[in-house]
């Protein structure tokens, strides 16, 4: 099957993101702020209410995306110290940098789907920098057409606006463009709002294909795996 163009999700989608790597981002926040302010022996509730603020309830209302300053407030409540939001940065972009790797094939899966049409990449993150040298850092940054953050958008999937500006990034003027992606609601719903046609990939973590609060929003398709598309004709 042929599309004018493929966007693709990265968590979980192109990369493996799950317990090690949430572990050793959280792990590398504790570490900065500790250092910083003192002991925070409270610091895994800190982290769950900052997770079902900021993100969680976010996702599902204003669709905003979190700014370190931000996470910063929710863990202290209050504004944090001069120089203590760049110091986390360079921390979590670091230990991004450490932990993600791509599996082996991806290169070649990229490779094979830029071949035939553009490929672009959507993913939600509160940082632009680290995606950006991860992909340079492993060569994948060539294969991409465009390369849209929520943190430079400064909305999150679901939200039309990251979506729109990869559309005009492309020149989509209503061409077919396929959404992929492991979150039903971020990818699956947000695409499906957008106009994108969709699918949702189970390679790394399996989702649920509904969601009763968008009802009738179904994904176009389920992949196995993102070669699945490479040996379409």
């Amino acid at each position: 099957m042929r599309y004018d163009a493929i966007v693709l999700d990265l968590g979980n989608t192109l990369l493996p993101f799950g317990v090690r790597e949430d572990r050793a981002f959280y792990g590398t926040l504790q570490e900065t702020l500790v250092g910083a302010l003192g002991p925070m022996p409270d610091f895994a509730e800190r982290g769950r209410r900052a997770k079902s603020k900021l993100h969680f309830e976010r996702r599902r209302t204003t669709m905003r995306e979190v700014t370190v300053a931000e996470l910063l407030e929710c863990f202290l409540d209050g504004a944090p110290p001069p120089g203590l939001a760049e110091d986390v940065e360079r921390a979590v972009s670091r230990v991004f940098l450490d932990v993600c790797r791509f599996p082996e094939g991806t290169r070649e899966t990229l490779a094979a789907l830029a071949s035939r049409q553009p490929v672009a990449l959507l993913s939600n993150f509160f940082l632009t920098g680290p995606i950006e040298e991860l992909l340079r850092r492993e060569g994948l940054a060539r294969y991409f057409a465009h390369i849209e953050v929520s943190a430079t958008s400064g909305y999150m999937k679901p939200h039309a606006t990251p979506f729109a500006r990869v559309r005009e990034a492309l020149g989509l003027n209503g061409g077919r463009a396929l959404m992929v992606g492991d979150d039903f609601w971020c990818d699956i719903v947000g695409g499906h709002r957008a106009g994108f046609e969709t699918a949702l990939t189970h390679e790394h973590r399996q989702e649920e294909p509904s969601d009763p609060e968008a009802p009738g929003v179904r994904p176009g398709r389920i992949l196995r795996s993102l070669d699945e598309l490479t040996r379409e004709s």
